[in-house]
């Protein structure tokens, strides 16, 4: 029980536990941490009732804590200071508690704030409530709990780039016990964004004590200019960028700060950047410049995917160079090349961006998009219009009902090579998962090429191997029957054709 929470202990021998009586809005507080349950009144009243589990002494220091009486105590005698608790029980001023059994707690679904404070408890219990690093003082805090924290104005928030540092030289000092730099580890992984009002709190945040400073001798020279002071205050700036499906882009950037110094910064998970204590004025961003290269085609790349590699907001300026000229007659379709194929890179430089400080900005950056096109059918051919289906592609995670047309489409992320579909073809029996390769599509003259097509038809089973055996020829001779072509179970001018005209135009 936490020694600052004023309460009643009480043991009950025939259970084998001991009860709390605390004031209502503490038994909120410990409940809602989840480490105790309430009692109801009931229960509360007859424990407290029972002879010899309770002493005078003890009760009356209780009701002095609670001030349950307006009456100085030494006027009361012992049954009046017990009518006040029963009375307090009886209103709900006063609440039985239990500590909850770690089976229990184990069980119970952890709310994350929770976890947070019994982490900072462990931290504190272990560094006696001293976080001290080169002499600095610090102290940890949920974020929701900043505005409601007593001391704040003598403590600055730490920025999260720095706290990480601090709370690994914590971790590292040396005579840190391993149990205690676990814990300084998982705070580090629980830091919050850097806390600003405006954020959402989401974790952690580090404080460092501000120093008190003596107050300095009266200043009797001439008074600061407007000038002089603005040239003095110091200013801020937050940066985000994005991508137009809202994604975070990660990559590093190249700031000139108004003073025209320059600092290269790679961005975190979140795509933010928050910078403070700089000259206010205007800060340039720059995008890392792509100088001219040659590409070496690998399995399960497209153009979208090889441009979004490279910056490029678009597929079209590459496959459209000049130098692209012998791509282009070889691979006539831009969304299907093949493994070794060579593909220049031209030089590329995104435009920079001049924003001024004190102010929040939102960078959106073109993406190339990839349309995936399935047109989904039975093995008697049969169309799935209007059949349920489920796509999964990253976090792309898509329900709905099969269009008229029997083709589902979904823009996907242009590095997505693998996804996951589900037709429920008769009401809500759970469907196989069918695996979709994403950029696997090789060029339909090519032996996995037309594997794939013959495959993805209902003409063939089995895995790509490049090598066509006995399968690709039963394939190839059921497609040509069926499509009324001379049946030879072998690859020819015609079958290609056709092949990508039932394959490629029509799905």
């Amino acid at each position: 029980m936490d020694p600052n929470c004023p309460a009643l202990r009480i043991t009950d021998p025939w259970r084998d536990e001991q009860l709390f009586l605390v004031g209502a809005l503490d038994a909120l507080r410990l409940c809602r941490e989840g480490e105790y349950e309430e009692l109801d009144a009931f229960r509360a009243m007859r424990e407290f009732e029972w002879p010899g589990r309770r002493t005078d002494w003890q009760t009356r220091e209780f009701v002095a804590r609670t001030r349950l009486s307006s009456f100085p105590l030494v006027s009361l005698d012992d049954h009046k200071v017990v009518a006040l608790i029963k009375r307090g029980i009886k209103n709900r001023d006063l609440v039985a508690v239990r500590k909850v059994d770690a089976a229990t707690l184990a069980a119970r679904p952890v709310d994350p704030s929770v976890a947070q404070l019994r982490l900072i408890r462990e931290i504190e219990s272990q560094t006696r409530g001293k976080l001290t690093e080169a002499g600095r003082q610090y102290r940890l805090l949920r974020d929701i709990d900043f505005e409601g924290f007593a001391e704040r104005n003598s403590y600055y928030v730490v920025r999260q780039d720095e706290a990480k540092q601090v709370l690994d030289a914590m971790a590292k000092e040396t005579g840190t016990p391993a149990e205690l730099a676990v814990l300084f580890g998982k705070a580090r992984d629980q830091l919050t964004r850097d806390w600003h009002a405006f954020t959402k709190p989401d974790g952690l945040i580090l404080l460092r004590r501000a120093p008190v400073v003596r107050a300095p001798v009266a200043d009797t020279g001439p008074a600061i200019t407007p000038s002089q002071f603005r040239r003095m205050k110091l200013g801020w700036i937050i940066i985000e960028v994005v991508y137009e499906s809202g994604d975070p882009w990660r990559g590093t950037l190249k700031l000139t700060m108004a003073d025209g110094s320059e600092q290269s910064m790679q961005l975190p998970d979140d795509g933010v950047v928050n910078l403070e204590n700089i000259e206010p004025g205007t800060v340039t961003v720059k995008f890392p410049e792509v100088s001219a290269t040659i590409h070496t085609v690998a399995q399960g790349e497209c153009l979208s995917s090889i441009a979004h590699a490279y910056g490029f907001p678009s597929y079209k300026s590459i496959y459209a160079h000049a130098d692209n000229a012998d791509l282009r007659a070889k691979r006539p379709n831009p969304n299907v090349i093949y493994p070794g194929d060579e593909i220049h890179i031209p030089d590329y430089k995104e435009t920079p961006r001049s924003l001024a400080t004190g102010q929040r900005h939102r960078i959106v950056m073109k993406c190339p998009s990839v349309k995936l096109r399935l047109r989904v059918r039975d093995s008697a051919g049969k169309s799935a219009a209007g059949c349920r289906y489920r796509l999964k592609v990253g976090e792309l995670d898509e329900k709905n009902a099969v269009p008229a047309s029997g083709i589902i489409e979904a823009v996907v992320p242009p590095s997505a090579k693998e996804g996951t579909l589900w037709v429920y073809w008769s009401g809500d029996d759970e469907p196989d998962p069918i695996q979709l390769a994403i950029g696997h599509l090789d060029p339909p003259d090519s032996p996995t090429g037309y594997q794939a097509r013959l495959t993805n038809l209902g003409y063939r089973r089995g895995e790509f191997s490049g090598k066509p055996g006995r399968k690709t020829r039963l394939g190839l001779s059921d497609f040509q029957a069926d499509e009324e072509l001379t049946v030879t179970g072998g690859v020819d001018d015609a079958t290609i054709q056709q092949l990508v005209k039932r394959h490629d135009q029509e799905s």
